[in-house]
């Protein structure tokens, strides 16, 4: 892993890197309004993983819509959500006895 993204790809209508830097962050705030560096879980909520999805195969598959990236969301549901989850785990790991999300100012992403 190279310092400042996280990948993980996921075999859904055809591999796609789930790859999240601080760009992609920044899309995702820009369309949706979820800031993820403050709230990481908000990236679990249906516009979060459609909308973070969108922004990130969009590097591979620029054509994608974003009702597109939908459609494949909601096509392999399960599948996504563990690779989203799988992702935001990386990105901001919490420690066994931590029940929050961990201070955006101490997490990996931005350091």
């Amino acid at each position: 892993m190279d310092a400042g993204y996280f990948s993980v790809t996921v075999q859904v209508d055809r591999p796609r890197e789930l790859r999240i830097d601080f760009n992609v962050l920044c899309e995702v705030e820009k369309v949706t309004g979820l800031n993820l560096l403050l709230d990481p879980q908000a990236a679990l909520s249906a516009q979060g993983v459609r909308a973070l999805c969108w922004c990130a195969w969009r590097r591979s598959d620029p054509t994608l819509t974003m009702d597109q990236a939908g459609i494949i969301v909601g096509a392999y549901l399960p599948k996504v959500l563990a690779a989203v989850t799988s992702a935001i785990t990386a990105a901001y790991p919490m420690k066994d006895d931590q029940e929050e999300a961990p201070d955006p100012q101490t997490a990996p992403l931005l350091g």
